[in-house]
């Protein structure tokens, strides 16, 4: 069997890989997690494991999470009417937010217990999200910058301005090779 090292059976591959020293374990990131427990803040022991969880891939975030769920939910917890329970699902919102906003994933990704959200709740951030500009501010930038544009660019720019002018849905890709002008081109759109 191949969950087996040294006779002894191990619950998953993943246990099997550690005990042959395969993979390295989370010491280094309980340690870290540990030391930060001492001198900051729930929030910031938050964004530490949103970092962890991103950059690193520790080898098992759910028993990370679990042995420092009480300490990343512990702002929640004092607030009055505040059950454990709910302090941990409002730790792990706020934790899947941080996530999101680094490399667009949820907690699902990083084998995370996923949060109970009110309907919607997650769509009406991500909406407040991409729509929280001043379309001033916007008309601006594309006035200043329209006439900078290459011809190949001012193309692109006509015909996407045109379909969002007629009211006309899609999707609308933009390929070319680094130091195309692609980042310019969007920022005005």
């Amino acid at each position: 069997m191949l969950r087996t090292v040294n006779g002894i059976t191990h619950k998953s591959y993943r246990d099997a890989c550690l005990a042959l020293g395969l993979l390295e374990d989370d010491n280094i990131h309980r340690e870290t997690l540990q030391e930060t427990c001492m001198s900051q803040s729930p929030q910031q022991l938050r964004n530490l494991f949103a970092i962890l969880l991103t950059q690193i891939c520790p080898s098992n975030p759910t028993e990370l999470w679990e042995e420092f769920c009480h300490e990343m939910s512990g702002d929640y917890a004092h607030q009055t009417d505040v059950t454990e329970e709910a302090a941990k699902n409002m730790a792990l919102i706020n934790l899947e937010d941080i996530i999101a906003s680094i490399d667009g994933t949820s907690l699902e990704n990083h084998s995370l217990p996923m949060p109970t959200r009110q309907a919607d709740e997650r769509k009406d951030k991500e909406y407040s999200r991409e729509t929280n500009y001043s379309c001033e501010d916007q008309e601006r930038i594309a006035d200043a910058n329209v006439q900078k544009l290459t011809p190949e660019q001012s193309v692109i720019y006509n015909d996407f301005t045109l379909k969002i002018q007629n009211g006309q849905s899609g999707i609308c890709f933009l390929d070319a090779p680094g130091g195309f002008g692609k980042t310019f081109l969007s920022k005005l759109s």
